[in-house]
Order: C-alpha cells, then structure tokens, then sequence
C-alpha cells in the first residue's frame, strides 16, 4: 500500500509538472491562463479564456513509443480522464518540446472508431485503466503547441 501512494504522489507531482508547462507556454504567447483550483469539481485542469484543458503528463511515452489515454479508474469503479472530463481541450504531455493538444471530442471520436492497440487495465499507481496507441497512429490527431506564436495558439485553441 506504501509503494501505491509513493507511486500516486509522484505521478500527481509530474501531473502538476505538466500543467505548469501548459500555463508557460500560454503565458509566453500572452494568454491569461490559471490552474483549476476547485478542487471539488476536478473536471479540468487548466482555464484560458472560455477554453478548458484537460492534461496529461504521459512521461512513458518516450521509452514505448506508445501513447496512453486514461479512461476508468478500477479501485473507484468511475469513470476518468477521457470518459469523465469537461474539459474543451486535451493536451497529452511527451517531453518539454511534445506539448501536444487536440478538442477532447475529436479525441473521443477517434477512440471510438479506431481500436486501441492494447488495453491497461491497473497502470500507474494501479488505480487507472488505460488504453494504448501506438504514437504514429494517434499523432495526427494531436498539434504540438511548442513554437507556435499567440496568434496560432490563440486560434488553435479558441482563444480570444
């Protein structure tokens, strides 16, 4: 049970990691942008404008050449990340230069009409199922964020 929650906060801190590399790049493109810091309604990471961001800091990706999609959590029997969010956007984290976002529904169409290449069912600290692409297959429904100027970012992401 120690090495669970060993492993839990140490994912939390990278997932921290990441929505702290979301708000700098927003930032430097002179986007307002703040964390979610409703607690309670953990439905999103990220706010910019009226956009919403759901991240995900997927620093396994690299040695797999796979990318993971969080969809259930096993020990809560709920829904989560992908099936659960709110969010407008979903921006999966590979390196400080992989910032890659798309619209969580064309993420959710592709889901439903492309078939994972496997399915995890306790990753991570245990208490998250996920499914796996291989990195090639999913990419081109993803734009990197990093080196885009604010324009682009701004019209990427819906923002005013």
């Amino acid at each position: 049970m120690a090495k669970r929650k060993g492993k839990f906060v140490k994912d939390l801190k990278r997932g921290l990691e990441g929505e702290l590399l979301l708000l700098d790049i927003l930032t430097k493109a002179n986007i307002d942008a703040k964390l979610n810091d409703n607690h309670k309604e953990n439905l999103y990471d990220v706010i910019a404008g009226e956009s919403t961001f759901e991240v995900k800091y997927d620093f396994y990706a690299a040695k797999s050449g796979n990318i993971a999609i969080e969809i259930f959590q096993p020990h809560t029997l709920k829904p989560s990340g992908l099936t659960s969010t709110l969010a407008d956007f979903w921006v999966q984290i590979l390196s400080s230069e992989e910032v890659l976002s798309c619209r969580v529904l064309e993420l959710k169409k592709f889901v439903d009409e492309v078939k994972p290449d496997r399915l995890v069912e306790s990753a991570g600290d245990g208490n998250a199922t996920i499914i796996l692409y291989e990195k090639s297959r999913i990419l081109p429904v993803f734009t990197n964020l990093v080196g885009l100027t604010e324009i682009e970012l701004r019209s990427l992401l819906c923002i005013g």
